[in-house]
């Protein structure tokens, strides 16, 4: 359990790396010198170090130092999971919340595309309705084009939600121990025309 020093030390920490616009990779300075600027103890220092390494946003190498790690979505996921399977969620849960989400990013992002976004999604839309292909195949375009969407809606929190529900969905998904039928096929569709139209504005 975090102590009140430690969240402390976590808040300061935050700080010094925005306030410093350390980025990817930047190497903080040492523990004696990040004592002395933000003035606290080792103690604290190393719990607030331990507490943003486990959230993912800093890695200590050894002999190198600790260095600021690419803030992602999958550097969430652990402590989420961890409250949801306390929770006792169910997969059904996820389904709908990411229904839910996506109708608000929808909305958002009807608002808010560009020519570019909408050229995204019609390119995703079209990759996944070739001739012949895998499901792997399809299951990129997919991915491919509900991204499009999210960042057509050009919106910070709803990215991060959006991407947090679809991993989460993506880890609960089994993979049978056969493929059926439908796993493999032929699409009916000729390649390059789509049944869904994207009307692209200019």
């Amino acid at each position: 359990m975090s102590t009140l020093g430690g969240i402390s030390a976590v808040r300061k920490l935050l700080k010094y790396i925005s306030d410093n616009e350390l980025k990817e990779g930047s190497r903080l300075p040492t523990h004696e010198a990040l004592c002395d600027e933000l003035g606290m103890g080792f103690r604290p220092l190393h719990e607030g170090l331990s507490i943003l390494s486990q959230q993912g946003l800093i890695e200590t190498c050894r002999k190198a130092g600790t260095f600021v790690k690419k803030s992602s979505v999958q550097s969430l996921m652990e402590p989420i999971s961890w409250h949801l399977k306390e929770r006792n969620y169910m997969f059904q849960d996820i389904v709908r919340a990411r229904a839910a989400v996506e109708c608000m990013i929808a909305a958002e992002a009807a608002r808010s595309r560009t020519r570019q976004d909408l050229e995204k999604m019609l390119k995703a839309i079209e990759q996944s309705e070739v001739e012949e292909f895998f499901r792997p195949k399809d299951e990129d375009a997919d991915e491919a084009f509900h991204l499009a969407i999210l960042g057509a809606a050009h919106n910070p929190f709803l990215l991060i939600f959006g991407k947090l529900i679809r991993e989460q969905l993506n880890r609960n998904v089994p993979c049978p121990p056969y493929a059926p039928k439908w796993y493999y096929r032929k699409s009916s569709r000729a390649p390059g025309k789509s049944t869904r139209r994207l009307k692209i504005a200019s």
